[in-house]
């Protein structure tokens, strides 16, 4: 049997399996990193601050778009895992097609909604007289891509659950290199502008889908895109929204915490929304590798409970644990010494250096929760734990918002700068608790082998 489906779920020895799935979506994710720097380059170089700002703006758009495809990605995903485990492989094919017929389906609703209320969506992103007409160009062409980015997301999820991690990885990293290269080619050389770097994107995200597809049509196990294999029921549907729905609305919450940090970050002044908005790109490196372990282990950890392996799924749980806590404080240790100069990396401004080193010092104690709350989120989504699941994706809203607002409007700036920390460390706890609550829901029918 190849190496790339059952071999790395069953047989493999858990470092190795680990391995196998996470080290690819890591590398995902820090190739997307490296993307959404080299574009916002791009775009800069342009000359035109509203054009940064109109990307900026249209960023809600993305977010919106990727929540869509993951109610059918990380839900499908971690429904197929168990499938795989349980030996139901016509049922995962029927899941599979599922997906890729109603994100087209949706996609061309989703599509036609924006274009038709595209000047009231330009007014809810914020758009000023100087950013308008970007804004939209940008938004128009992207609005465009709606299919293609859903399905590229969506369609990668699912290839990583079948066990064909780098498959998926290859899928994402085409994407990304091939939006790099055609961005100064579409903004400059063609001189399209803004507009070049729009295109740029949807063309990267069409090119991975097309692969996903060719994938799926010919090399694929155990998934299928045939429309045979396409069912519209319940016994399908609901697995996939009882985790996707959570997964999408963690995103719809992060739009809305956002506008709201953004309003407060205002009162204090443009440098402290500078140092935010640095502080906050520092913070992508380990979230992504962290996330990028915890969400790679997913199909292991889904196939095994499925299969009822609960020595393999305490051993995988043990040593991911164990990987993303080491990564988070070798990370912190290095970032914490040195200090300033990992904000020189990416700001020249001394006042802002000044200012920002010790809140990027706060900032740190998130990097010790990141591994052990995405390992308990991950679980609760690949053993299809719906209520826990939810509760993890909401903690923005019913943990953050609380805190930010108490912390800002009591103690200040410093308050302002706790917030997130506090809340990270609130959500590891809660983690735990609910870990311990559905632990025995989670092995008690499993099996030792």
């Amino acid at each position: 049997m190849k190496k790339d489906s059952t071999f790395y779920f069953e047989e493999a020895p858990a470092s190795r399996a680990i391995a196998h799935f996470a080290i690819p979506m890591m590398i995902g994710m820090l190739v997307f990193i490296v993307y959404n720097l080299v574009d916002t380059l791009f775009i800069g170089m342009l000359g035109d601050p509203n054009f940064i700002a109109a990307v900026t703006l249209a960023v809600p758009l993305f977010t919106l778009t990727m929540g869509l495809g993951g109610i059918f990605g990380i839900g499908a995903g971690t429904y197929i895992s168990r499938l795989l485990g349980e030996k139901n492989y016509s049922t995962a094919k029927n899941v599979s097609a599922f997906v890729f017929y109603n994100i087209i389906s949706i996609g061309i609703v989703v599509t036609a909604l924006g274009f038709i209320f595209l000047k009231p969506i330009l007014a809810v992103l914020g758009t000023s007289p100087g950013t308008f007409n970007p804004t939209r160009d940008y938004a128009m062409i992207f609005i465009a891509g709606f299919i293609p980015v859903m399905l590229s997301f969506a369609l990668g999820q699912i290839v990583r659950a079948e066990g064909a991690a780098k498959v998926s990885m290859m899928g994402n990293v085409i994407g990304t290199v091939s939006n790099i290269i055609l961005d100064p080619i579409f903004i400059f050389l063609f001189g399209w502008g803004l507009k070049g770097a729009a295109f740029a994107t949807v063309l990267g995200y069409l090119l991975a889908t097309l692969f996903y597809v060719f994938y799926l049509t010919r090399r694929s196990k155990f998934l299928s895109l045939k429309f045979s294999d396409f069912r519209m029921n319940r016994e399908i549907a609901k697995p996939i929204f009882l985790i996707g729905l959570p997964a999408f609305l963690q995103d719809a919450v992060v739009i809305v915490v956002s506008l709201v940090q953004n309003n407060l970050a205002a009162a204090y002044g443009d440098i402290f929304i500078a140092v935010i908005g640095v502080i906050l790109k520092v913070g992508m490196l380990p979230r992504a590798l962290a996330r990028g372990l915890c969400m790679g282990v997913q199909p292991l950890l889904g196939y095994n409970f499925a299969a009822k392996n609960v020595k393999r799924l305490k051993r995988i749980m043990k040593l991911t644990g164990t990987y993303s806590t080491v990564l988070g404080v070798v990370i912190f240790a290095g970032m914490f010494i040195a200090g300033a100069n990992v904000l020189k990396a990416f700001i020249s401004d001394v006042d802002i250096i000044a200012l920002g080193t010790p809140f990027l010092r706060i900032s740190l104690v998130s990097f010790l929760t990141y591994g052990i709350t995405f390992l308990f989120t991950s679980l609760f989504q690949a053993t299809g734990r719906a209520k826990p699941a939810f509760a993890m994706s909401l903690t923005l809203l019913y943990i953050f918002l609380p805190v930010l607002l108490f912390a800002n409007y009591t103690i200040g700036i410093r308050g302002y700068a706790w917030a997130l920390p506090v809340t990270d460390i609130l959500t590891m706890v809660l983690g735990v608790i609910l870990y311990q609550i559905n632990r025995k829901k989670i092995t008690a029918t499993a099996i030792v082998p």
